[in-house]
């Protein structure tokens, strides 16, 4: 239990990082994890080719994001850390509006590319963040806590968009409406908006640097 001390909800920055994985990363779920329902159900592909669809939509997401990883923790030592936190949501979030706007499989899975390097950048500089603005004293605790963040953000986009999928294939009259993954897609779109304003609220200095201005503004 003392893992979980009351100790930090004294510590807003981590809470609001923590909110901030749990966000984007839920929205960066939306591509792979409901790819199956996107090419079957919008564009009309039959199971075998939406599958392989979805193969090529996680390679290209995963080579993607180990391109920009480097170049974004390079950026983000020379702009900060969420300039380049940003420009991972901005490019992310095209890549899924224009998955939920693409008019054939092969451009939505075009769109994978600017989505894939977002998702590099943000991994990468929101890594920097955490072990920026985590107390130092216990650092591996805190980087568990927020590594929560991680394994609850799939599960809770999940529960979400697969909700509004469904509720938009009852409105519809037919549980595999093409509508309902586009909807999931835009729901992924406001998990983004929602994370860009809570990584407004996270102290971004070095922990060690805030506590010095801390205390002399003291």
């Amino acid at each position: 239990m003392s893992a979980w001390g009351a100790d930090i909800l004294r510590e807003k920055s981590v809470l609001w990082l923590l909110l901030v994985r749990l966000l984007f990363l839920g929205a960066a779920a939306a591509a792979t994890s409901l790819g199956l329902y996107y090419f079957q159900r919008t564009h009309g592909l039959p199971r075998p080719e939406a599958s392989q669809f979805v193969f090529y939509a996680t390679v290209i997401v995963a080579g993607m994001s180990g391109l920009a990883s480097l170049p974004g923790a390079r950026l983000s030592d020379r702009f900060g850390r969420k300039p380049v936190i940003y420009g991972g949501m901005v490019l992310t979030g095209i890549g899924l509006l224009g998955m939920a706007l693409a008019p054939t499989p092969e451009l939505a899975i075009a769109l994978f590319v600017p989505a894939g390097i977002g998702i590099g950048a943000f991994l990468a500089v929101d890594w920097a963040l955490m072990t920026d603005v985590i107390p130092k004293h216990t650092s591996a605790r805190y980087m568990g806590i927020l590594n929560a963040g991680t394994a609850m953000a799939t599960p809770v986009f999940l529960i979400v968009g697969g909700l509004t999928m469904d509720a938009v294939g009852r409105l519809a009259g037919d549980p595999r409406a093409p509508a309902g993954p586009v909807a999931a897609m835009y729901v992924a779109i406001g998990f983004l908006v929602l994370a860009a304003l809570a990584l407004r609220q996270v102290d971004a200095r070095r922990r060690e640097l805030g506590e010095v201005a801390e205390m002399a503004a003291a």
